[in-house]
């Protein structure tokens, strides 16, 4: 299968369509805050983090939830999709990526990506001269890597152990990120020498990096000179995703990402329950009955919560 075109066209039904080709921290459980003086509604979402149709549902989601919260409790769970299981760990510029799938019509297709908006009165996405997401207060970004989204997957799904509340706010950092600061959110960046200077009374090198929790400056002598800058970009590449989980209040995000295998029995098993039966996202089942796909308005949220409450 390949990525649907059709995903591309202004509609609420937009979807994005799949292409093929716990670390040693105390285990954190999650707790509802259910009131039972109200009905509980669970939705779980399947998304991926480079789908702009997941971005724009959740937004309307979080409305309609933010429009409903006086008469319902939610529980909101995020669930991995890959749309490109094959794609490079280090990334390929977006803009590279865009004319390698779509060719010649690549001008056409990135110019619609920036001329979709969605109403900030009716939810509903529609053409306009603004850019992308302006009616949800935000610009797209063609700026920044593709690549894979594994490891942001690992996290999300880490973070789903500690609270549906860290995790909802961590896939809402990871958006923004992505779609609007044109950033990287995969655990490895790209080679990035910040400075490099020479100690002329020492011979000795440093190489300093800037890092989500401050600044290293090693020395190394020139031999070695490799061997640190490799270390501290494989640091400095997850910079990123340990900035947005700090934001969400994820704790022990830096040891899940050290082990690149750690979290991905997780992200399997999740990938065969909830990602096996659908071909693209955003996907969205409501009391475990209720299915709903692509950028949904809020309205269509606001009216399956109805339904499943019956």
């Amino acid at each position: 299968m390949t990525l649907n075109l059709v995903s591309l066209v202004p509609s609420p039904n937009a979807v994005w369509r799949r292409s093929f080709s716990v670390p040693r921290c105390i285990s954190f459980m999650s707790q509802s805050n259910h009131n039972a003086n109200k009905a509980l509604i669970q939705i779980d979402v399947v998304s991926d983090t480079v789908c702009p149709w997941c971005f724009v549902g959740k937004k309307n989601l979080d409305k309609a939830i933010d429009m409903s919260k006086d008469r319902f409790d939610f529980e909101v769970r995020w669930h991995p999709f890959l749309l490109s299981p094959d794609a490079p760990k280090e990334g390929l510029k977006k803009s590279d990526f865009f004319r390698q799938k779509f060719g010649h019509q690549y001008e056409r297709i990135t110019s619609r990506m920036r001329e979709v908006s969605i109403s900030s009165d009716s939810g509903i996405l529609e053409a306009s001269n603004m850019q992308v997401f302006q009616g949800l207060g935000y610009e797209y970004d063609l700026s920044g890597l593709w690549g894979s989204t594994l490891d942001s997957h690992r996290l999300i799904t880490f973070a789903g152990k500690q609270g549906f509340d860290k995790q909802d706010s961590l896939v809402e950092e990871l958006f923004i990120n992505y779609f609007t600061e044109g950033k990287y959110i995969n655990d490895r960046e790209g080679p990035t020498k910040k400075d490099v200077t020479i100690n002329h009374s020492t011979g000795f090198k440093y190489f300093d990096v800037i890092v989500a929790y401050g600044s290293i400056r090693s020395p190394c002598r020139p031999l070695l000179l490799q061997i640190c800058s490799f270390k501290f970009f494989e640091y400095r590449g997850r910079q990123v995703l340990l900035e947005a989980a700090r934001k969400a209040g994820v704790e022990c995000a830096e040891e899940l990402l050290e082990d690149p295998n750690k979290g991905l029995k997780e992200v399997q098993e999740e990938l065969e329950r909830y990602s096996s039966d659908i071909s693209g996202v955003p996907h969205y089942v409501i009391n475990g009955k209720r299915h709903l796909s692509g950028g949904q308005p809020p309205q269509v949220f606001l009216r399956a919560f109805e339904a499943v409450a019956k």
